[in-house]
């Protein structure tokens, strides 16, 4: 599908029934008018009005047309008599008397019946044809990335992400410019802006592999897509690639989650458009601390760099000091840091845990006082 959306021009036919235009690059859009010039030019199918027209025969040619029309006449001629024959035969069979008229009105009546009978099922199909048309109207989506997210707004689903055909296609797209499936023989270099392009139309389209990717390539954070791609580290990337990240977070990412968590937590990385906030950390951390299933592609990060421990750890160490929109909370970050030290007890991490266990005991003595 993506390979045919790549060559693929609208023409009048689509025009007809209604489809939107596939997204294409520019340098993609150049290539394909490049392939139909030359496809113009090599090709030996005359358009109709260019054809030659018919020259009559030559004088010393004529006896040789006459030889090849005389057989055709012939067997038009017999042709014709055949038929005069049996409609001589028909016309007799019709003055034989009352038997034939009696024929005659059962066989009109078998007609009658079929021509009823086809008709109903013509009905029939006719209803099955539109309610057909309808189911596919209702599961049809369109090919234009526009007209693809105001068709995702209008479904008020919880889940932002996933179930884009489309944006299935452009990430396709993206890594088949990557493989240099599209270059000429010999050449290694692809095309990185249409790579971009469709990586972006992908990610837009609500396809979680190209949200976590094209934020990862903004934010410069390594990535499995388009490794030799790097953007500048401008304060407009980041934003935009927080957007994205954030997006990939609220799915279930728990790589993208926790980035925001200490995004927020640390106050690097958040761009112009937000500010350190703790409260908003402890949210995120709390996600990743609870969740134990995949995200909403089907994927699951256990996280083994940032285990649960660290991260009760460190929600215990913000209710400790408080500010950055938190309210100090001994009291809370005491129990936190006794979740914490079990939770490393049953890892194996007896040191951390005790240590744990202390910082419990010294949030104890805070409330006491």
């Amino acid at each position: 599908m993506a390979l045919f959306f790549h060559s693929h021009v609208c023409n009048s036919i689509c025009e007809s029934l209604g489809l939107s235009k596939f997204d294409l690059a520019l340098s993609e859009i150049k290539a394909i008018k490049r392939m139909q010039l030359r496809q113009r030019q090599c090709s030996e199918t005359h358009i109709r009005g260019t054809e030659e027209l018919c020259i009559s025969p030559a004088e010393h040619c004529s006896l040789d047309w006459h030889e090849l029309i005389r057989p055709r006449s012939g067997s038009l001629s017999s042709l014709e008599s055949v038929r005069y024959g049996r409609q001589r035969s028909s016309n007799s069979s019709g003055s034989d008397g009352a038997g034939t008229s009696t024929s005659e009105d059962s066989g009109f009546e078998t007609r009658r019946l079929q021509r009823y009978s086809s008709e109903s099922e013509s009905l029939t199909n006719e209803n099955e044809r539109l309610a057909f048309q309808d189911m596919v109207a209702k599961k049809s989506r369109p090919s234009c990335v526009q007209h693809e997210k105001e068709y995702r707004l209008t479904l008020n689903d919880p889940i932002k992400t996933g179930g884009s055909i489309l944006g299935q296609v452009h990430l396709d797209l993206c890594k088949y410019h990557e493989l240099c499936r599209f270059n000429k023989p010999g050449d290694d270099v692809y095309d990185r802006e249409a790579a971009l392009y469709h990586l972006r139309h992908a990610a837009d389209c609500g396809t979680l592999e190209a949200i976590i990717c094209i934020a990862r390539i903004y934010l410069m954070l390594p990535h499995d897509i388009l490794v030799d791609i790097e953007l500048p580290m401008t304060e407009e990337n980041i934003n935009i690639g927080f957007d994205y990240m954030k997006i990939a977070a609220q799915a279930g990412d728990r790589a993208s989650m926790l980035h925001v968590a200490k995004a927020y937590d640390t106050g690097l990385n958040l761009g112009t458009e937000r500010k350190k906030s703790w409260k908003e950390s402890l949210y995120w951390y709390e996600r990743v601390i609870a969740m134990t299933d995949h995200d909403e592609s089907g994927q699951y990060d256990n996280c083994i760099d940032d285990p649960r421990y660290m991260l009760i750890a460190r929600q215990g160490e913000m209710y400790l000091v408080g500010g950055c929109e938190l309210e100090k909370d001994p009291n809370q970050a005491a129990a936190l840091f006794q979740e914490a030290g079990d939770e490393a007890m049953a890892a194996g991490k007896g040191r951390l845990a005790t240590r744990y266990f202390e910082m419990a005991e010294e949030a104890w003595g805070s409330v006491e006082e």
